[in-house]
């Protein structure tokens, strides 16, 4: 007999053992993670770089805010951290002056934010990302896709990047019209005004990319940066983006492959217990309870918080609330159903426990995040940006309720909304559903599990990476469509023909009234009445 099927059989398996022990014996990188300085996009990257330092890869964060930096430290010492000064964008101030105008105009003032800290810090981080890179190489770099200085750092020293989505999905191939724009509110299904608007607030903002990519090539024409090339580039087209995506949640959409829905995700490891008084409080709970958080950067007003004050005070439940201020808490009166603090150790925690029925939020990205992964049910009321455009999807989903503008909602109408939330089974049932859906993205793992296979394989860096859309990326080498372009010239042509169709019906309109001026001045003039001199000057000529 001979030992050759034996032998191939050993061989085979040797082959698999080595294939499965080969992404945790790969070699450890270093990554980059920056930030602009606004919690909601700084957690999504929290949630991957600290699954990377925990399969054993450096990781360095670069924050503008201190605190960020420190309880990183403090929780797990193998972080590096480099602290960056602070330009004065994103400030606490102006993001929440911005929660009290409307979601729209919020839109603008960020995109000004996001362009003077490109313009400001941008020398700042090149300086910080030379010191550590001169000692220890980065090999990529992972960044929220609002941080323009990232992109300029991956070109000026040419490593690649990595980017995190940190809003609603709206990332389509093709045309984008049927999707509602980010800050309208409008939902899934627009009426024919809503999709007009639609379509020409797209055209607007365009025409914006081209004003960003100005304004990025002068920053980078001062620090000797290649120029970026188009809009495409500038919205990290030619690199990985993860998306906090998740069917059933978010408008269906066809994706470039290089963009990878995760689901919800979010930082993996909890670093700090829920407070003992608070956990027995939620135990002695039997009602249940409703957990109210607005964030941190909101501006609640005083009579949006008067009416919410009234309706929690009706619930039959007990309620978990986040008040910042002071002097808002001192006019809170005792009661025992209410637990009230400035800030809260763990919100996961409180939302995972069995009391907690719905939580009240300003339906920031994170926060939704969060109450996907603790399968509990929501009511929004949202401040500015996306969030009025993450509260409609959630309606729609059917995992919670949306309330309402913060200026025209009353204190009935939300708690109806709040009470029937927290008794219905379907939301409950909706959100479980969803965060199974969710858990079958991979989340964080995933994210790291790509990003090792790409490292390992070298297929992160731009002239290797064959995963975006050829028609975005003209410098890929692939046939460059229109599709854009055609998207926007079909509207056009339709809205011109609309156009034109009701030009010719005004006019013959006019006609139409004209001549029936017309008969009645010649029937004046036949029954011997003196027509004006108007009449008489059209009776001259008809004669």
């Amino acid at each position: 007999m001979t030992p050759i099927p034996f032998i191939r059989t050993i061989f085979v398996l040797a082959v698999m053992l080595l294939l499965t022990v080969l992404p945790g014996v790969c070699h450890a990188f270093h990554v980059a993670a920056i930030s602009i300085p606004a919690y909601g996009h700084f957690m999504p990257m929290k949630g991957i770089a600290e699954k990377l330092l925990l399969r054993g890869h450096r990781v360095t964060l670069f924050v503008e805010t201190e605190s960020w930096c420190a309880s990183e430290l403090a929780n797990n010492a193998t972080y590096d951290c480099v602290i960056m000064p602070n330009s004065g964008t994103f400030s606490k101030e102006t993001l929440m002056e911005l929660s009290q105008g409307s979601l729209t105009d919020s839109f603008t003032e960020i995109f000004k934010e996001i362009l003077q800290h490109n313009r400001e810090q941008l020398g700042n981080y090149l300086d910080a990302f030379q010191r550590v890179h001169g000692t220890h190489p980065f090999d990529m770099i992972l960044m929220d896709l609002s941080t323009m200085v990232g992109f300029s750092l991956s070109k000026k020293f040419d490593v690649p990047h990595v980017s995190v989505f940190p809003l609603t999905m709206h990332m389509a191939i093709g045309s984008t019209t049927y999707l509602p724009s980010l800050g309208t509110e409008y939902p899934r299904k627009m009426s024919f005004t809503q999709r007009l608007y639609n379509f020409w607030l797209k055209v607007f903002v365009s025409g914006l990319s081209q004003i960003l990519i100005s304004e990025m090539n002068r920053a980078h024409e001062l620090h000797n940066i290649p120029p970026m090339r188009s809009a495409a580039e500038l919205a990290g087209f030619d690199g990985l983006i993860f998306a906090p995506t998740i069917w059933g949640h978010d408008i269906p959409q066809p994706l470039c492959p290089n963009i990878v829905p995760l689901g919800a995700f979010s930082p993996s490891v909890e670093h700090h217990p829920i407070e003992p008084e608070l956990l027995t409080f939620l135990d002695t709970c039997a009602n249940g309870a409703v957990y109210v958080n607005f964030g941190t950067l909101a501006v609640v007003g005083d009579s949006m918080f008067a009416r919410v004050k009234e309706a929690l005070y009706r619930l039959p439940f007990c309620v978990v609330w986040k008040v910042a201020e002071d002097d808002r808490r001192a006019q809170l009166p005792q009661d025992a159903r209410f637990f009230v603090s400035k800030r809260f150790e763990n919100p996961i925690a409180i939302m995972q426990h069995p009391s907690t029925h719905v939580f009240l939020t300003h339906c920031g990205d994170t926060s939704l995040m969060e109450a996907v992964q603790a399968e509990l049910p929501l009511a929004g009321i949202p401040f500015f940006a996306d969030q009025g455009d993450v509260c409609q999807r959630m309606d729609e989903a059917g995992i919670g309720r949306y309330v309402g503008h913060k200026h025209t909602f009353t204190a009935d109408e939300l708690e109806s909304i709040l009470v029937d939330v927290a008794t219905s089974k379907r939301y409950k049932e909706r959100i479980r559903d969803i965060h199974s859906i969710s858990k079958l993205y991979g989340g964080v793992n995933r994210a790291a599990d790509i990003i090792e296979e790409r490292m390992a394989n070298d297929l992160l860096r731009p002239d290797a990476f064959t995963e975006s859309c050829g028609y975005l990326t003209e410098w890929s080498g692939l046939p460059k469509s229109n599709a854009l372009v055609q998207e926007y010239d079909f509207l056009l042509i339709y809205f011109a023909l609309i156009g034109l169709v009701c030009y010719g019906c005004v006019r013959c309109v006019r006609r139409c009234i004209g001549s029936h001026t017309l008969d009645t001045d010649n029937a004046q003039v036949y029954q011997g009445k003196s027509p004006s001199v108007k009449v008489v000057r059209r009776a001259k000529i008809t004669d």
